[in-house]
């Protein structure tokens, strides 16, 4: 169940990141419209990237704050 909660939020982030493209491709100025693009990419990594470690960060507050 946690695995499909990541890979949903990972999907939106694309689905995001493509909406942006599809009005890319129209540009009649590409450098300036592309910062939404790259806007949307980078936040498309963020997103991969705190997935990835979610649970390195769950056995680190595990050890840091320990249940009683």
């Amino acid at each position: 169940m946690r695995n499909s909660r990541r890979v949903f939020s990972g999907h939106i982030s694309t689905i995001i990141q493509l909406q942006s493209l599809a009005g890319f491709k129209i540009s009649l100025d590409p450098t300036w419209d592309y910062t939404d693009v790259a806007i949307c990419t980078g936040a498309e990594l963020a997103t991969g990237i705190v997935c990835a470690s979610f649970s390195a960060v769950r056995q680190l507050l595990t050890m840091v704050l320990p249940s009683r």
